[in-house]
């Protein structure tokens, strides 16, 4: 039974703040929002005082918000739909126990973060395997689906605005794909059964990607 097309929008809320022209980077930072967690924002790895802080709470209605009077002036990171318990930033570079990470996708604000138990790193390749609904085509790029992951594989056809496919796995800068048939989400007419694509290049995201629950 296929999931009805309200979770598509969803996700594609959700993912709002992702889909810009900052660096690729190495992974994400996911936040545990129902641990309540504080979130401290440094300069640098040896800044003794955070320039930023926000903390997540819940409200008199018990839903999860943001405390942090100014949060929309310079919060707008890869994924925040607290609802649906999305809460993520991508991760420029990691340093031990630390990510550098920004803070808004849209002014490429960074700064340092210290990981712990309920902020978590994920590489991109476990990201988007584990986590990714759907994958979709960015406008800017054209990408070809291959038959197998190389260049020199045969073309199975160009990836269209309407595809939308579902992970089957994430090999290096490739990515196989097929027409997803959970998510009521495509409408090209040809389908992709089995297919690879490329994902990332010169540290560039290739792909638009959607979250849900």
């Amino acid at each position: 039974m296929k999931i009805a097309l309200t979770v598509i929008f969803i996700a594609l809320i959700s993912n709002l703040f992702a889909q810009t022209n900052v660096t690729l980077g190495v992974g994400v930072v996911t936040v545990k929002i129902e641990a309540l967690p504080t979130l401290s924002f440094y300069t640098d790895t040896l800044s003794r005082r955070p320039a930023k802080i926000v903390s997540i709470v819940k409200d008199e209605h018990q839903e999860f918000a943001i405390r942090n009077r100014n949060m929309h002036t310079w919060l707008a990171p890869e994924g925040l739909w607290l609802d649906y318990f999305i809460f993520t930033f991508r991760c420029t570079k990691k340093v031990g126990g630390w990510c550098q990470v920004y803070v808004s996708n849209s002014d490429k604000t960074k700064y340092w973060i210290r990981l712990n138990k309920n902020l978590l790193y994920l590489n991109w390749n476990k990201y988007l395997n584990t986590q990714a609904t759907w994958i979709g085509k960015k406008t800017e790029f054209s990408l070809q689906v291959k038959q197998f992951p190389s260049e020199s594989s045969r073309t199975i056809k160009m990836m269209e605005k309407e595809d939308c496919f579902t992970v089957l796995e994430v090999k290096s800068d490739w990515m196989k794909i097929k027409t997803s048939e959970i998510l009521d989400c495509s409408s090209s007419k040809h389908p992709v059964k089995s297919g690879w694509i490329k994902w990332r290049m010169d540290n560039k995201l290739l792909i638009d990607y959607g979250l849900s629950c």
